[in-house]
């Protein structure tokens, strides 16, 4: 089995994956003639989720958990009360969890967000694809795609695919 980290995400032209307040308002209205823009190919590979807390917390307000039948970590000092069946809770850094989440048969990992978290999992160079699809807006601030990465982090191209309404995604490898 494949095992491989994947940054996929989506972001502004001007880099932010969030408003200031962590909405993603601006992906509201995205061209559903367009298709689902990949993801259901990509959701499809993925074999576990890793996240951060507020995007735990983000995703559960919707009221459904879109991601039933995938192990999930969810990486915060505050475990959670009533969480889905394949969610678990975890305080240890990226390394460990990784290890963690490979040793239980993770194959694929989907590192679903936010930007600190994907900054921390760079940092220890353990990311090993970036997918992100640039929607066509300007926030003007936010939430970076990463933060407290190296300052240089070299990325190579390996694909990329226009979509309906202007949107553009770029995969790439570290």
């Amino acid at each position: 089995m494949e095992t491989r980290l994947v940054y996929y995400v989506a972001q502004t032209v001007d880099g932010f994956i969030a408003d200031r307040t962590g909405g993603v308002g601006f992906l509201d209205g995205l061209d559903e003639s367009g298709g689902d823009y990949g993801y259901g190919e990509f959701y499809a590979g993925i074999d576990s989720l890793v996240m951060g807390r507020a995007t735990y917390d983000f995703v559960r307000s919707m009221g459904v958990w879109h991601y039933a039948g995938k192990p999930t970590v969810v990486m915060t000092s505050r475990p959670g009360d009533d969480a889905p069946e394949d969610v678990r809770f975890s305080d240890r850094g990226p390394r460990e969890v990784l290890e963690e989440v490979r040793a239980a048969g993770g194959g694929s990992t989907w590192l679903v967000g936010g930007g600190r978290l994907a900054g921390a999992f760079c940092a220890a160079d353990l990311i090993d694809e970036w997918v992100v699809t640039v929607i066509p807006c300007v926030l003007g601030s936010g939430v970076p795609l990463a933060s407290g990465m190296p300052a240089t982090t070299k990325l190579e191209l390996i694909d990329q695919a226009s979509f309906r309404g202007g949107l553009v995604q770029l995969r790439y490898r570290i």
